[in-house]
């Protein structure tokens, strides 16, 4: 009869970098959802040239719409971010192989925003670095609870 495997430490709480990225998450949702702003208005004046003060009062309209995309953002973001910590602290916790797939959404949403971020001259894209790397070994530290060796 085989012995089972003894998780190791690391294996047992990676779930929670996972479950800390959502609750981060849910920080951002949350604030671009209530302000309707960027969190960067520098990467925002490289793009458009113009400081956010200025789009707001030169052309409202704009600054409406722009609003209400950051507001979507917002929500998406937040929507995301509760799937990550339901998920994080149900299935990937017990080590449902389906789980550790799906996770992976994560760091590719996070390499996406840091590369994005990076061509905008956003001081933000440190952040995102650290919280791709931080993504990145919330799922490859438990590898082997996921795919045990046979």
């Amino acid at each position: 009869m085989a012995v089972p495997r003894k998780e190791r430490a690391y294996e047992k709480h990676a779930w929670t970098l996972l479950f800390g990225l959502g609750i981060v998450g849910l920080i951002f949702g949350v604030r671009y959802m209530i302000l309707g702003e960027p969190v960067d208005v520098r990467a925002g004046e490289n793009l458009t040239g113009m400081p956010w003060d200025e789009i707001v009062t030169r052309n409202p309209g704009v600054a409406g719409y722009m609003s209400a995309l950051y507001r979507d953002i917002g929500i998406s973001i937040f929507a995301f971010s509760t799937l990550v910590l339901t998920i994080s602290c149900i299935s990937y916790r017990r080590g449902e192989r389906w789980a550790w797939y799906v996770m992976w959404v994560g760091p590719f949403f996070l390499l996406g925003i840091t590369v994005i971020e990076m061509s905008l001259a956003g001081r933000f894209w440190v952040l995102y670095a650290f919280l791709l790397i931080l993504s990145l070994l919330g799922l490859l530290l438990p590898y082997r609870k996921f795919f045990p060796r046979k």
